[in-house]
């Protein structure tokens, strides 16, 4: 260990409070704010859903078999009670103008374990 005291300079000591004087309004925008509560009549504007493993969707398994299809809309467009009757979207019927079901977003030839997975990315 060195025991000799360190000697400032003035431009040392000029610098470091120059570097304090400009960081100064960063801290104060640092402190902790009050908090409000929502208001409870506003709605909520975004709900993201995600299914990981497929949803119930046609397709042909050795376990289970040909299983029909039960999640998407029977037309592409604008979602209306018929095109949802009978699906896994039937329960959101009153929800229908408001909703947007966005399909053919997946990975080709990407395996269900994260090994292969991992062979993609």
């Amino acid at each position: 260990m060195n025991r000799t005291p360190r000697k400032l300079n003035r431009r040392a000591v000029l610098k470091g409070i120059g570097g304090f004087t400009l960081a100064l309004p960063l801290l104060e925008s640092l402190r902790p704010r009050k908090v409000r509560a929502a208001n409870e009549s506003a709605p909520p504007f975004a709900v993201f859903l995600r299914q990981a493993n497929g949803v119930a969707a046609e397709q042909n398994t050795q376990e289970i078999g040909m299983e029909p299809e039960r999640f998407w809309p029977t037309q592409l467009g604008a979602l209306t009670p018929d095109t949802v009757a009978g699906r896994a979207l039937d329960e959101l019927v009153e929800y229908l103008d408001r909703m947007l079901v966005v399909r053919n977003v997946n990975m080709y030839n990407v395996g269900s374990d994260r090994l292969r997975v991992q062979e993609y990315w």
